[in-house]
């Protein structure tokens, strides 16, 4: 309900989504007022998120505020259990044993830290998974979950930063709100990177929110800036988070700690994703490629904790001044399966189980802009792609080797063969040269035998010609021809 109230309220008020989000607190706090009795005790507008009581802190505080009621109507029943305190989440034992009919309403009525949840509204299909809306692709699918936390890891230098400032770039466009907190560069590049791609001064100054920590956040020096932080979250669309390593380095916790890593997600990541923005993590890979997966580099546990889209960021042209370059974004992990439906049909041939999300050309041969496309993958599935390899003639190929062998003296084999067609200027790969000596062999325009230490030599059987095969491009009826040869006949007698 919180994002719909935003959303409407906004409008018409001078603050804009900020004073309707505080106004939203003070309606919570109203309403908190009036469960079981309790009564706030401080005002929750007046707090930031990291001082407002968790689950745990409102369960003890609802029982006790029971216990007193009850104490209040039947001081008996407070004599006889004594002053043994209630623990969150439990039920007060000794009041129940009493048989007083209010304390056994209260207990029952008590929140318990482990409940089952009323499915009602999910079930109904009105509460619908987040759709992906950030770092949108040319087709206009997004890639990143806002509410959730997403990745890009990757080797160092192959454009994860870079990536993150193209989605930073898109957001700070449209007028939203970017936390951007950097543990490996400085606001000198990465504001200089945005300027490039024609974010205006203004943009950057209004929305976009930088910070380079060099502590953990609950350090005295850091925590007025990081209750700042989950202050921006409230209107941020996009929170990145460049230089996982660092940061859990600069936190005290180990990046191959499973423990350590849920908690650091519990209490950095998720805290920001649960104000609404899309948080995106980058992070780096193992050095060894075979010993690499699908999540980043250190424990296994990061990819189990991603609860948006895990991608794997990949630089298949080299990207930088003067040069168009391409960076391929593969996802191995889609724990929302809003992205992956839009994604390549199948898996990378390299056995690594990623499918890939979208290829993004970066042009940065004007040295005052950098020209980006966010396109999509390639779709066509695996089988399709190996059929149109089968049905591949490469018949100007053909044609020459066919010529080559027609006027040959000798018989060579097929490395003198494929060495006399480099030698003529083919570039032809060996594969394809490959390709075409077994189509002429298969339809008897070639014919071979062993030769000298059992190697296949070839002779011409036949000439094949492009232009008489119904399967090239160049192929012409010939009928056609005779036509043609005609009228040049006849042109040529007028003359």
């Amino acid at each position: 309900m919180k994002p719909r109230f935003i959303a409407e309220v906004a409008p018409d008020r001078q603050g804009k989504e900020r004073e309707a989000a505080r106004e939203w607190a003070s309606i919570l706090s109203g309403a908190m007022e009036k469960v079981n009795g309790v009564q706030s005790h401080v005002d929750p507008c007046g707090q930031l998120k990291i001082e407002r009581m968790t689950p745990g802190e409102f369960d003890e505080l609802t029982q006790n505020a029971a216990a007193s009621q009850m104490g209040e109507s039947h001081p008996e029943a407070v004599q006889n259990t004594g002053t043994m305190p209630v623990q969150a989440g439990s039920t007060p034992v000794a009041s129940v044993q009493n048989g007083s009919m209010e304390s056994h309403e209260a207990s029952k009525n008590a929140s318990s830290s482990w409940q089952f949840e009323d499915l009602t509204q999910l079930a109904s299909g009105v509460e619908l998974p987040p759709t992906p809306t950030v770092f949108q692709r040319e087709d206009g699918q997004g890639l990143f979950y806002r509410g959730a936390v997403n990745d890009l890891h990757g080797e160092p230098g192959c454009g994860k930063s870079m990536l993150a400032q193209i989605a930073t770039a898109q957001e700070l466009k449209q007028g939203h709100d970017v936390i951007y907190i950097d543990y490996e560069d400085s606001a000198r590049n990465v504001v200089k990177r945005l300027l490039l791609l024609a974010v205006t001064g203004e943009q950057i100054v209004a929305h976009f929110h930088y910070v380079r920590p060099s502590a953990k956040p609950s350090s005295p020096t850091s925590l007025d800036g990081w209750r700042e932080t989950l202050d921006y979250a409230d209107t941020a669309t996009l929170a990145v988070i460049d230089g996982v390593t660092s940061c859990l380095a600069y936190a005290g916790l180990d990046s191959n700690s499973g423990d350590d890593i849920a908690a650091w997600y519990n209490t950095m990541p998720r805290l920001i994703s649960a104000c609404g923005p899309a948080v995106v993590l980058i992070d780096h890979v193992v050095k060894s490629k075979d010993n690499r997966g699908r999540y980043a580099g250190g424990s296994m546990q990061k990819l189990a904790l991603i609860d948006g889209i895990s991608y794997s960021v990949d630089m298949t042209k080299p990207v930088g001044k003067g040069v168009k370059g391409t960076i391929v974004i593969k996802s191995g992990k889609d724990r929302i399966s809003e992205i992956e439906e839009h994604c390549a049909v199948n898996w990378s041939s390299d056995g690594s189980h990623l499918r890939e999300a979208a290829r993004i050309e970066i042009n940065s041969m004007n040295p005052k802009l950098m020209r980006v496309t966010i396109a999509r993958p390639n779709m066509m599935p695996s089988e399709d792609r190996q059929a149109k390899r089968d049905d591949f003639r490469p018949t100007g190929l053909m044609e020459r080797i066919s010529r080559m062998l027609e006027d040959s003296l000798e018989e060579p084999n097929q490395s003198e063969l494929f060495k006399a067609l480099k030698e003529d200027g083919s570039g032809a790969r060996t594969a394809v040269m490959s390709k075409a000596v077994s189509l002429l062999l298969q339809e008897g325009f070639v014919s071979n035998r062993s030769g000298r230490n059992n190697r296949s030599i070839f002779k011409s059987v036949r000439p094949y010609r492009q232009i008489d095969d119904p399967k090239s491009d160049a192929y012409v009826d010939r009928m056609s021809r005779e036509e043609v040869s005609e009228l040049d006949d006849e042109n040529h007698l007028e003359i």
